[in-house]
C-alpha cells in the first residue's frame, strides 16, 4: 500500500496506525473525527512516508518529529495552545501547509529548508517573517484578516507570491528588490494600486491585481498588459515539493 487515507467521523481508533499493513505508506491523510484520539506515537516507524495531512489529530504529535522521510506536511485546525516545534526537526521537509486552527505568527515554524509554505485560513495570524524561510520559493496566503503587510525582502529566493482575501492587507514591502520574482497574484486585499504597480521587479512574468470591482478590476489589468506582463491566473505555475 502506498497511500492511505482515514476520514470516518464517528470512528474510535485509537491504535489504527499499529495496522501493520501502514508502515510502508508513503502517503497518509488522518482527517478529523470526533473524538480525534488516534495515537501518532507509531508513525516514528513509518519510514517511507513523505506526505502527511493531520487534522485536528493531535495526540503524540511530536512523534512526527522524528521522521526525517517527511517531504511535504499539512497541519489543519490545530490550536494555537499546541506546540509545534517538532517541525524544525523534520530535515527533509519542503512544503509546508498551515491550515484553519489558531496562531500569532510562525516563529515556532522555522525552517531551513522549506521552499514552499501555504497559511490558510489560521485563526489570529498577524505577522509573517518569510526570514523564518530562507530557502522558501513558494509562498501562499489567504483568508488572513489581521495580517496587514508582507516583507518580500525577507524571502530572497521567492519566486512565486500569491495573497487573496486578506481584507486589512494594504503593503506589500520589498516587491521591487524581488529579484527572483516571476509570478504574482494579489486578490481582495486593501493595497493601493498605483503604489503596487509603481514597485513591480523587472523578473516579473505574469501579474494581477484583482478585487476590487469588475470595471476596476478590468482597468488595471489592460494597466498591467501594458506594461508588458503577462496575467497571473490564480493558482497558476504553483509546485508543492
Amino acid at each position: 500500500m502506498e497511500e492511505f487515507s482515514f476520514g470516518v467521523f464517528e470512528s474510535d481508533l485509537p491504535d489504527l496506525l499499529n495496522t501493520p499493513s501502514l508502515f510502508g505508506v508513503r502517503k497518509l491523510i488522518l482527517a478529523e473525527s470526533r473524538r480525534n484520539n488516534i495515537d501518532l506515537a507509531p508513525l516514528v516507524g513509518y519510514e517511507r512516508l513523505e506526505t502527511l495531512f493531520l487534522s485536528a489529530q493531535k495526540r503524540n504529535i511530536e512523534s512526527v518529529g522524528r521522521l526525517h522521510s517527511i517531504k511535504e506536511l499539512s497541519l489543519s485546525c490545530i490550536e494555537k495552545s499546541q506546540s509545534l516545534g517538532f517541525v524544525s526537526g523534520l530535515h527533509g521537509l519542503s512544503a509546508l501547509t498551515l491550515l484553519l486552527g489558531g496562531r500569532n505568527n510562525l516563529e515556532e515554524l522555522a525552517h531551513d529548508g522549506i521552499k514552499h509554505l501555504e497559511v490558510l485560513r489560521v485563526r489570529g495570524m498577524n505577522t509573517i517573517d518569510l526570514a523564518l524561510f530562507p530557502k522558501i520559493e513558494e509562498f501562499r496566503v489567504e483568508d488572513q484578516l489581521q495580517l496587514q503587510n508582507l516583507n518580500l525582502d525577507r524571502g530572497p529566493n521567492l519566486r512565486w507570491v500569491s495573497i487573496w482575501n486578506c481584507k486589512t492587507f494594504s503593503e506589500l514591502q520589498g516587491t521591487r528588490h524581488a529579484h527572483h520574482l516571476e509570478y504574482l497574484f494579489v486578490g481582495k486585499t486593501a493595497i493601493e494600486p498605483d503604489a503596487f504597480l509603481r514597485e513591480l521587479p523587472e523578473s516579473l512574468k505574469k501579474v494581477s491585481l484583482t478585487g476590487y470591482g469588475k470595471r476596476k478590476d478590468d482597468g488595471l489589468q489592460n494597466r498591467i498588459e501594458s506594461l508588458g506582463y503577462a496575467p497571473a491566473k490564480y493558482m497558476e505555475d504553483i509546485h508543492t515539493g
